[in-house]
């Protein structure tokens, strides 16, 4: 009889433990990045009230008799399904597509989450709401390369202002038009930099002076309508020949030790076309252009966009971008392993393996989707008929409990 009390006991606990995953699961309905829980029952010990038999020469084989002892919860599972993307349009928020983790940093210890609600701190360092550092690659100040075979570090985008770089390279391309009269000239303009970041007019002015050939002038205006004349002597000459390509040989123009303003001395190259922009003399309209230019001004930080593969581009107010990091998305062998760590943060175990880094799109990791988070992955209607098993196997074992109260106090009312 009291075999009964017992085991009803232990199936009020278990589903009450179930009861609690559940009613958890629904209070994170609408947490980003949460993954719902799952309770499993397992049956608990059994009492063995007699042993089996095997057969003999006038019998056969009997059965072992056990009586369970109740229920328990086995284990508590988080199931990582894909939870909905919900469009934000923030900057700042990143939704995993597939596998993978951000990986943060709170307190020195590396934690691992779904939940992309990031910010920029009072430093510049990309941080989750709980102030948790997000870790990535930075790229190298010189060439901008990623190295992601190293440990990720702090992402910070930098908040000093964007030097001014001086022109050094032009492409000039476009086309001369083979039926301009000798005398005329064909000019076009663009914008260069000194040292200092200052803006100047760059002319080049090519006047024909016989059939396929053209002489080149270059004048530079400075902010205040000053002009001053840059053309190396002698004058560069160009030559087309009678399919109207260019034959000059080298195929640019250098400008050596030129001083546009108050900045340092500067070389410029003037490159007379190139693979993607051809330089030519053919019968049609003069089109002359510079169609690529290095250089630019000082500037400010405007913008910071982030990209699909974690790429995170800084954007400057004289248009320039920049890339200066990649967030790193990181694995694990086992997830459920995990441990939850509160602020929609997980910590990896012995049981979950050590995580695996690498940049997002590649490999077995998920692609960044900006300007959107990750919902919960909670499916309300299996919840709620998880509430009514809960609720009904919680009365049916105290309905057990009940029934056992009353057998025993019959069998205490015997003597009556």
């Amino acid at each position: 009889m009291l075999r009964s009390l017992y085991s009803s006991i232990s199936g009020l606990r278990a589903h009450q433990a179930m009861m609690d995953v559940t009613a958890n699961n629904i209070a994170n309905v609408n947490t980003q990045g949460f993954k719902a829980g799952r309770a499993v029952f397992a049956d608990a010990l059994s009492q063995t009230v007699r042993g089996g038999g095997i057969p003999t020469d006038g019998s056969g084989s009997t059965n072992p008799m056990q009586i369970g002892l109740g229920s328990r919860v086995a284990s508590v599972s988080t199931s990582f399904s894909q939870g909905a993307l919900q469009l934000t349009g923030r900057v700042n928020d990143l939704a995993i597509q597939g596998n993978g983790f951000f990986v943060v940093e709170r307190s020195g210890t590396q934690l691992l989450t779904r939940d992309g609600a990031f910010n920029w701190d009072s430093s510049g360092q990309l941080v989750t709401t709980g102030g948790a550092r997000v870790l990535g690659w930075t790229a190298d100040p010189a060439t901008g390369a990623i190295n992601s075979s190293t440990a990720p570090g702090y992402i910070a985008v930098p908040t000093g202002v964007l030097p001014p770089a001086a022109t050094s390279a032009i492409v000039l391309g476009g086309n001369v038009s083979a039926g301009t009269a000798v005398g005329d000239f064909v000019s076009t303009s663009g914008t260069v930099h000194d040292s200092l970041g200052t803006a100047f007019g760059l002319t080049m002015k090519l006047t024909k002076t016989g059939v396929g050939t053209w002489s080149a002038s270059i004048s530079a205006k400075d902010p205040n309508g000053v002009v001053k004349n840059l053309t190396p002597s002698p004058a560069p000459t160009l030559a087309f020949d009678a399919s109207g390509n260019l034959t000059t040989t080298p195929a640019n123009i250098t400008l050596t030790g030129v001083t546009l303003g108050t900045g340092a001395a500067q070389t410029i190259s003037i490159s007379l076309g190139n693979a993607q922009h051809g330089f030519t003399q053919f019968d049609q309209i003069s089109s002359m252009d510079m169609p690529v230019k290095d250089g630019s001004a000082g500037a400010e930080l405007s913008l910071v966009n982030f990209g699909t593969d974690g790429s995170v581009t800084a954007q400057y107010t004289n248009g320039d971008s920049k890339l200066i990091a990649k967030v790193a998305v990181a694995n694990v062998t086992n997830p459920e392993g995990m441990l939850k760590a509160a602020d929609n943060l997980f910590a990896t175990t012995l049981t979950s393996g050590d995580p695996t880094f690498g940049e997002a799109g590649s490999g077995e990791y998920g692609t960044i989707a900006p300007g959107a988070l990750e919902g919960s992955n909670v499916d309300l209607a299996a919840e709620f008929t998880n509430l009514v098993l809960a609720q009904r196997g919680f009365q049916a074992n105290t309905r057990v409990i009940t029934t056992s109260d009353e057998m025993l106090s019959d069998l205490v009312n015997v003597k009556r």
